[in-house]
């Protein structure tokens, strides 16, 4: 802060000598690598020190959730297991997990259906990675939905602003714990999982 203070100092004592302030911008600086460390000053005060509000909001023990008396675990304090992503569902066929095992991904909402929350797997068409990565809103023209289907029982932990056609994206510090997987009469895999994460 003390060196983003002392640069302000400097222009405004710059800007009261020149005739015209735009010229003073324009006028071509006869040291180079010294307007480069002028300009590199407000970012390394400001990057210095992050503030508050990107402090992680973690908790050392996990809470209870109030409507079904189960244990929900805050980002990044879950217990130890194994994790896999949808690719590895099909090796996975058959098997029940007891032990925490988790899934992550990114999975886009379909709606309720018999009191169980279903989600898709999807890939995003070639054509729409900048899409993705400037944060614009996708259509389903963008995406090509896939052939596993997850189903997710929330603890009283859905978010609310969870609808259909909007995605999740579950990560090793926030996952969700893997039930089942099994292959349906229709020869798609069906993921059976729970989420224990603190809303």
């Amino acid at each position: 802060m003390k060196l983003f203070v002392s640069l302000l100092v400097c222009l405004f004592s710059w800007a009261a000598f020149a005739d015209d302030f735009d010229q003073l911008i324009k006028k071509p600086e006869t040291n180079p690598s010294a307007t480069l460390k002028k300009e590199q000053q407000p970012q390394q005060a400001v990057t210095s020190v992050p503030p508050k509000a990107t402090t992680p909001r973690v908790k050392t023990a996990p809470v209870v959730s109030r409507g079904t008396g189960v244990q929900l675990y805050a980002y990044g304090h879950f217990p130890p297991g194994p994790t896999y992503r949808i690719q590895d569902m099909k090796n996975l066929v058959g098997q029940r997990f007891n032990k925490p095992t988790y899934l992550v991904g990114k999975f886009i909402y379909s709606g309720s259906q018999d009191g169980k929350h279903i989600f898709t797997s999807y890939a995003i068409l070639p054509s729409a990675y900048l899409k993705e990565i400037s944060g614009n809103q996708m259509t389903s023209d963008d995406i090509a939905l896939g052939s596993t289907v997850i189903e997710v029982k929330f603890h009283d932990n859905f978010p609310s602003i969870l609808t259909p056609g909007r995605a999740i994206a579950p990560n090793t510090s926030e996952p969700l714990f893997l039930k089942s997987v099994n292959r349906g009469p229709d020869g798609n895999i069906k993921v059976q999982a729970e989420c224990f994460s603190k809303p």
